[in-house]
């Protein structure tokens, strides 16, 4: 449950909850690098709890680049990590993937990725279509319309991708009795 409220303060960001808990918990970052903090309430600390839950199936899907950043986030429809392999090089570490387009935003600059990647990413990267439209949006990997669902760690917990994490106060076992 909390891990589904800590998905709506990302996914609905202007809601009167997200800019409520922002103001009083994150006023500089974001929550998914919000600090715990001294005197935080029980049900915070709990949603925060959530986050290496929903950090291990969520990915950034591309708009017009400017809020995914190349060598730090999860970007690449590549699971489990969603990050390039490739050391960081050329650009710097807070660079976002616009870098990455030409110029005008329509398309990767394959020179550039090219010149930059390994083949591995070289390939992911080139195939991740560029929406302009709007701006990146945080997804969950795992579901095809991107929201998150705990119904679809399912899957996650009987492959071994989430073995010594408790879920919710939920065991892995716990997890897979409930299916």
């Amino acid at each position: 449950m909390l891990a589904k409220q800590l998905w709506r303060i990302i996914s609905q960001p202007s809601s009167l909850l997200s800019r409520v808990l922002k103001q009083k918990y994150f006023p500089m970052s974001d929550v998914l690098s919000a600090p715990i903090g001294h005197g935080c309430s029980f049900t915070w600390r709990s949603i925060l709890a959530a986050r290496s839950v929903i950090l291990l199936g969520s990915r950034w899907q591309l708009g017009d680049g400017t809020l995914a950043r190349i060598w730090l986030d999860r970007w690449i429809p590549r699971p489990i990590s969603f990050r390039v392999i490739t050391a960081p090089n050329q650009l710097p570490l807070d660079a976002t993937v616009n870098a990455l387009f030409v110029q005008g935003g329509e398309d990767w600059n394959e020179n550039l990725v090219k010149g930059i990647f390994l083949p591995e990413d070289v390939e992911s990267i080139l195939g991740i279509p560029i929406s302009c439209s709007g701006p990146d949006t945080l997804r969950w990997h795992y579901k095809k319309h991107g929201r998150f669902s705990i119904q679809r760690l399912s899957p996650h917990v009987h492959h071994g991708e989430l073995d010594g994490i408790i879920i919710f106060g939920f065991s892995k076992l716990e997890l897979y009795l409930a299916n």
